[in-house]
């Protein structure tokens, strides 16, 4: 059985602070290529957000059956698509152990329809919705599984 959204999210956070080449780094992408969902292998060099969300996921219980999972962001998506869960509004409130796919270059006007680039996963929403926090793996230029705090319909975003 699967864990809850918040085993989840505790889970995920066990590897905040991870950093590329670490032990906790190699045992996300190992998790992933046990599974190599799509057929895809990961390695220790490349970017590893999407690897990173889809080894919690996989150690946390879910199969490609009920969760989107993938090397890459844009398989990400279309997975997300095929499961029914797929959310593109910038007004939607997100939710604890949601996913959010980011295309950085997003205008920030109206729905994006461009590319994935960057995963995550939601670990708290403020009280009046106006923000939340995102655990992602290879997290900016120091490349390590880390914390983002962003603005709801402010910043570019597409949530499932």
């Amino acid at each position: 059985m699967a864990y809850t959204r918040e085993q989840t999210v505790a889970l995920f956070k066990k590897y905040k602070g991870a950093t590329t080449g670490s032990a906790r780094h190699r045992d996300l992408v190992d998790t992933f290529n046990r599974v190599k969902p799509h057929g895809e292998r990961g390695n220790y060099t490349c970017p590893w957000c999407a690897i990173t969300t889809t080894a919690v996921l996989i150690k946390a219980g879910y199969t490609t059956k009920n969760m989107p999972m993938s090397y890459n962001c844009g398989t990400l998506v279309e997975d997300m698509k095929r499961l029914g869960v797929w959310v593109e509004r910038d007004d939607y409130v997100p939710e604890i152990g949601d996913l959010i796919i980011y295309n950085w270059d997003d205008n920030g006007k109206g729905d994006c329809t461009r590319g994935a680039y960057h995963v995550g996963m939601i670990i708290s929403v403020d009280k009046k919705g106006r923000t939340f926090k995102v655990i992602e793996g290879n997290k900016g230029t120091s490349e390590t599984c880390g914390i983002r705090k962003m603005n709801i319909s402010l910043d570019r975003k597409s949530v499932v």
